[in-house]
């Protein structure tokens, strides 16, 4: 028998109390029919009250009758990964893991196909590495340069091509994220199990679980079958909103002390029979399993039978170790000095720190203490222990205390040089945990670095896991106390928690007691967060606003990074109050500064920005530009800047016709973000966007479920009737629109009108009141549709593309009234010339295919025959209407011509020929003749174009094309020609 493995025994044969928890626990583990199920058990109290021991407890009976079991330690499984391979191996024995294998075995031929290549660098390598088998044979780097290396590599985006190269992007993406795909196979393997026989989870320490709640809630626990029993314990009861959906699955269970019989029995159990020692005893420890835990300690070591005068009080655990440690080797208080210096211990670990080679005894004394805990990658005190022994060692030998870290310092500087993936960022906290303990000044420079870094690429998790690895950092310094406040104020601010961050920066803004750099960040996103439609709608003004980032800039450094956050948000605010080109010059002083010192992703940061911008002001072509900028900066494929230049304004693509780029864009943006953040509003937003995209190519029950997916996402945080709900309505009442839900559809645009309008957001109207325009067209709601288009145009924000729409809706909808075109003719060419030059300038293709389409109609009803004027320019006004619906995509093409969409207020080319026989058969016919001919070409066209399909070329070879960028979308048509074929042969 090994000695962990006694030891363990030895403490469960101790084990006493908590009768009535077990009790409960056990009566989980049958499955019954007919019974309301209970899918989560939260079993929570203060530290030392015994969860860990009820779990090991409860394990080790799951374990005799042979229940299926998995043990997790939110502590020491830090990754998805960690959690992942320890659950598959605890499984295995009993579950097949047919598809889980398969990836494994997967990612690790790619893995050798990877490390086969001497031309990668180390560190890059090292930064994705999930083996520490293949770590360990990577060339070193020493000392703190492995961190810089690794965290800040510039050439890594480069290094990454590489490895497209050697194994193609799909695996490589593979290998460097493999985590989605893992699990949703691992939970598809457990759930062929789970869905007939009862599986338990069981996670302690969940108060460390940081980033991985999120993934242990929405991918795992939310996606298991019914007989799967999710046990976690904790410090806490388990509150957070986004776990409300789930309440009615969920039991929640405070621990409480021992009562007296409990505690008297465990005192008998610890071999402690003096019946006075035992009285005393029972009244110091009011119950508390550790204090009874350290007091028998203390007569094992010291084979005292009094406790002398120790009060009965919250200091009688300080007083406990105190006299434990007191009487006990000197080696073996040395060990437990290094036990709480270093959070976690080995053998190896214990031996740097001591300069002894062997240590083999002197580990097995130190872990069979009640107070130490077992862990797969070492032992650790108890956190209350811990603090204690470090408190005591700080004010009696604060010497040795600065001495043991700065031998942890170099002791991780050295793991440093062969660490990979978790355990690179596992070691670099140590590393960065030490460098705080030796120096509190110097650590935080290096703290703040590194956090620095993690939030310019928008790496949620891995700023949750660096601000969780320092929660229980002493810090002395005000300056470092509010710095970490206002890091974990950005880390509930990068996921949605406005509510809860903005406080805490007004707080720190408004301190003099700190140096002012803090205060510039703190007042920066402030800026942030004031500078979107929902606080300037509230009671902050634009000028307000503008104050704050103006304050913040006054305040920092002239090549501080934190100016361009400032130069974004006053550019958002400048856009929100139509000073467009105030915008765009706050953002190319930006971009400039960006260059100048060479920092990419700032580049990449502001090139988001500027895309943001012009998309909104519906500049297709300079949003392109933008945009091919930014992502040609990104120095990651996975980084959270190139998911939010992917996703975040994909919709103007979907406006330009783009239907399958954004498709694309959207499912690689939103499988980046939901690695670091899944319950973050920028992830909602792509999910929303990708959703139009889907409705837009005829894919509605796919469309509604992405969007409804959005809005449950959104409904976490405090924007979730805000502007972000509005525009996941308003793209769920187009999809609607597109269905010919038209009842249905005016329902969510006017709720989502309604919450632009609680928030006066006048520049978001517009695309919400121009598709209620539509509608009103569709059900022949003239003046309706009129009023719609008008109040967008009223509106002036500056939004072309919108009110260029608006336009053509003006003109459809009078020349859909015989009776005021006479009075209206004048009214009518001024608003088509006005349209023509718009959707000509800003290359509006949809735009110019309507108007066309629509002037074609007109024109045609002064047909006489043939030969006439007219009849020659209907045919040129149909030709370029078909141009231009082509190089939108074939979709368009396809409503222009025969009517995809029957909803659609312009009545196609083909029917409405088919109404003006014989002279419509004509130009049906000449239509055939010159697009089987023709060439796609304009009179207006420009190199600078947004348009994918090349001019000059056949219009038969443009379609083609135009149909294989749009292949996923659902059309009953053929080609053009076949369609017209169709139409002339009836």
């Amino acid at each position: 028998m090994n000695k962990r493995r006694k030891i363990t025994e030895m403490r469960q044969s101790a084990f006493v109390g908590r009768s009535e928890n077990l009790s409960f626990l056990r009566s989980l583990i049958p499955i019954r029919a007919n019974e309301i199920s209970i899918d989560l058990v939260i079993i929570y109290g203060i530290g030392g009250i015994g969860k860990s021991t009820l779990i090991e407890r409860f394990n080790n009976e799951l374990t005799t009758q042979k229940i299926t079991h998995a043990r997790l330690s939110a502590r020491t499984q830090t990754s998805v990964y960690d959690c992942l391979i320890s659950m598959y191996q605890q499984l295995e024995p009993v579950l097949p893991f047919t598809q889980f294998k398969r990836d494994l075995k997967r990612h690790e031929e790619i893995e050798n196909r990877i490390f086969s290549r001497s031309d990668l660098p180390s560190p890059v390598l090292r930064a994705f590495v999930k083996s520490s088998r293949v770590a360990l044979s990577l060339v070193p780097i020493p000392g703190v340069a492995a961190i810089n290396e690794l965290i800040s590599a510039e050439d890594m985006e480069a290094q990454i091509n590489k490895i497209y190269e050697i194994v193609g992007r799909k695996d490589g993406n593979y290998w460097i994220q493999p985590e989605v795909e893992l699990t949703s196979h691992f939970v598809a393997d457990i759930n062929q199990y789970c869905a007939r026989q009862r599986l338990v989870i069981l996670v302690d320490e969940y108060e460390h679980i940081g980033s991985l709640d999120g993934w242990l809630r929405d991918q795992l626990f939310a996606n298991l079958e019914c007989y799967a029993l999710l046990i976690l314990a904790g410090r806490r009861r388990l509150d957070s909103p986004e776990w409300a959906e789930f309440n009615d699955l969920i039991v929640q269970v405070e621990l409480s002390p021992f009562s007296e019989r409990e505690a008297r029995e465990y005192l008998h159990h610890r071999n402690i029979h003096n019946e006075a020692l035992i009285d005393a005893m029972v009244d110091r420890a009011d119950g508390h399993p550790l204090v009874l835990s350290l007091l028998s300690d203390i007569a094992m070591h010291s084979s005292c039978d009094d406790l002398g005068a120790i009060p009965k009080n919250h200091e009688i655990t300080y007083l406990l170790i105190e006299r434990l440690t007191r009487n006990i080797a000197s080696e073996l208080r040395s060990a437990l000095e290094v036990c709480a210096v270093l959070r976690v211990i080995d053998e190896d670990r214990l031996a740097y720190m001591l300069e002894i080679s062997d240590v083999g005894s002197l580990f097995n004394s130190v872990r069979i203490f009640e107070f130490v805990r077992i862990g797969s990658d070492g032992i650790s005190l108890h956190e209350t222990v811990r603090d204690i022994l470090l408190d005591e060692l700080r004010w009696r030998n604060p010497i040795r205390y600065d001495e043991l870290n700065l031998r942890a310092i170099t002791y991780y500087e050295r793991l440093l040089a062969q660490a990979s993936g978790s355990d690179l960022d596992r070691t670099t906290q140590e590393y960065l945990y030490h460098s705080l303990c030796a120096d509190e000044s110097r650590g935080l420079q290096e703290f703040l670095r590194i956090a620095e870094e993690v939030d310019n690429q928008w790496m949620t998790n891995k700023l949750g896991d660096l601000l969780r690895s320092m929660s229980n950092f002493p810090f002395d310094q005000i300056n470092s106390k509010m710095w970490y406040a206002y890091y974990q104020a950005r880390l509930d601010q990068m996921s949605g928690r406005i509510a809860a961050a903005d406080p805490v920066y007004w707080q720190i803004a408004a301190r003099t007691d700190i140096e002012s750099l803090l205060r510039a960040y703190a007042l920066s996103n402030i800026g942030m967060a004031l500078c979107t439609a929902e606080r300037l709608g509230e009671t902050i003004t634009s000028s307000q606003a503008i104050r704050v980032c103006e304050e913040s800039q006054r305040l920092l450094p002239v090549n501080d990074p934190k100016r361009f956050v400032n130069y974004s948000s006053l550019a958002s605010i400048y856009r929100r109050i139509g000073r467009w080109e105030e915008a765009i010059m706050t953002l190319v002083e930006a971009r400039n500064m960006a260059i100048e010192h060479n920092n990419r992703y700032q580049v990449a940061n502001v090139s988001f920005n500027l895309q943001m911008l012009f998309f909104d002001r519906t500049d297709w072509y300079k949003g392109l530009k933008a945009r091919e900028e930014g992502l040609h900066q990104v120095p990651s494929e996975t980084s959270g800047i190139r998911a939010a230049l992917l996703g975040v304004t994909s919709a103007g693509l979907i406006w330009m016709g783009r239907y399958a780029d954004a498709t694309r864009d959207l499912s690689e943006a939103i499988e980046i973000e939901g690695r670091s953040n899944r319950y973050s509003l920028f992830h909602a937003m792509s999910i929303s966007e990708l959703g139009l995209a889907l409705g837009m190519q005829g894919h509605f029950l796919q469309a509604h479920e992405r969007i409804q997916e959005a809005l449950v996402i959104q409904a976490q945080f405090s924007q979730s009737l805000g502007i972000q709900r509005a525009r996941s309505l308003n793209f769920r009442g187009i999809v609607q629109f597109h269905q010919g839900l038209l009842a249905e559809a005016i329902v969510s645009l006017e709720e989502s009108l309604s919450i632009r309008r609680t928030f006066n957001d006048n520049f978001g109207m517009p695309e919400v009141i121009l598709w209620l325009g539509t509608c009103y067209e569709a059900l022949l709601r003239w003046d309706d549709a009129i009023a719609a288009y008008n109040s967008v145009l009223k509106l002036g924000v500056g939004r072309f593309y919108y009110e260029c729409c608006a336009i053509i809706g003006v003109i459809r909808s009078m020349l859909a009234q015989p009776d005021k075109n006479n009075s209206d003719n004048k009214k009518l060419r001024t608003h088509i010339t006005q349209a023509r030059i718009i959707a000509e300038k800003y290359e509006y293709n949809d735009c110019l295919a309507y108007l066309f389409t629509v002037v074609g109609h007109a024109n045609f009803k002064l047909c006489v025959d043939t030969l006439s004027q007219a009849y020659k320019d209907t045919v040129q006004f149909y030709k370029l209407a078909m141009i231009y619906a082509l190089r939108y995509n074939s979709l368009l093409l396809d409503d222009i011509l025969v009517g995809r969409s029957p909803q659609l207020a312009t009545e196609p080319i083909a029917r409405y020929c088919q109404r003006r026989m014989p002279l419509g058969q004509q130009v049906l016919s000449d239509l055939r003749q010159w697009w089987a001919t023709g060439v796609n070409t304009t009179e207006h066209s420009s190199a600078e174009t947004i348009t994918i399909i090349p001019t000059g070329i056949s219009l038969l070879h443009a379609e083609q094309i135009a149909r294989e960028l749009e292949s996923a979308a659902q059309s009953p048509y053929g080609s053009v020609l076949t369609s017209l074929d169709e139409i002339l042969e009836n």
